[in-house]
């Protein structure tokens, strides 16, 4: 039980996305690389609904969910339900097991301007404090070459879309290409992101869009919740202190 567990605290890890971050070079032990920040263009300050669906080579879907998402002026908040993800990762006991243990709902802010970013547990009132890698350091310090074609234009929920192919080229040479929609009623936004990569397919599309600026308090770690230095430590900790989910 704890092997699958441990699996299913990665899956948090990678799936609390938008623009599915984990598929990105460079992301960082959170799974989200800043450089992916630029496709949101001129839009700093925002907050969404992100619908997240990552399918197979035969775009059967293996997973599904929902995640509120924050930015501010480089800095990310997204906020994660275990509850709402529709996976084979996930099947119910585990699901009672995480939620037992409180951390089915857990709160991920990334903060390039401190080379940090935090996993935060509401219901264990405990956060993670994980140092930016080298390689998001890098890529913040080393902006990537951007090329950007245009692919045509579609509706994407109503939203009047340009779609392009954007290829990000990195200091290292690695390349990453998304297709972008980015809605010309709604300032460019990025309405829909597509990435694939080893035969998976992640798409992720933005809704409830609005424009106003979040509270930067949303961006801190409550100053009255428990520090950890890293998740397998708070994770072992917790798994020792609760019981088997009935």
């Amino acid at each position: 039980m704890k092997r699958s567990l441990s699996l299913i605290f990665s899956a948090v890890l990678v799936f609390f996305v938008p623009s599915a971050m984990a598929q990105m070079p460079g992301n960082h032990a959170s799974g989200f690389s800043p450089a992916m920040m630029k496709l949101f263009g001129k839009n700093n300050a925002f907050t969404a609904k992100a619908t997240v669906r990552m399918t197979d080579s035969s775009d059967k879907e293996t997973m599904s969910m929902v995640v509120n998402a924050a930015f501010l002026d480089g800095k990310m908040k997204q906020d994660v339900d275990l509850n709402n993800m529709k996976s084979a990762m996930m099947p119910a006991e585990m699901l009672a097991q995480m939620k037992q243990m409180g951390m089915d709902k857990v709160t991920v802010i990334v903060r390039p301007d401190k080379k940090s970013s935090y996993l935060i547990y509401p219901g264990l009132k405990s956060y993670v404090e994980m140092p930016m890698s080298k390689e998001d350091a890098d890529s913040l310090a080393n902006e990537p070459k951007i090329e950007k074609t245009e692919l045509g234009k579609e509706r994407v929920d109503g939203h009047p879309t340009v779609k392009s192919r954007v290829v990000m080229t990195f200091p290292d040479a690695k390349k990453q290409e998304t297709t972008i929609w980015e809605a010309t009623d709604l300032k460019n936004f990025p309405v829909q992101m597509k990435v694939t990569e080893k035969e998976q397919n992640v798409l992720v599309t933005y809704g409830s869009i609005q424009f106003s600026k979040p509270d930067v308090k949303q961006f801190e770690p409550p100053a009255d919740f428990t520090r950890y230095d890293n998740p397998q430590k708070l994770m072992m900790e917790k798994m020792m202190r609760t019981p088997p989910a009935k």
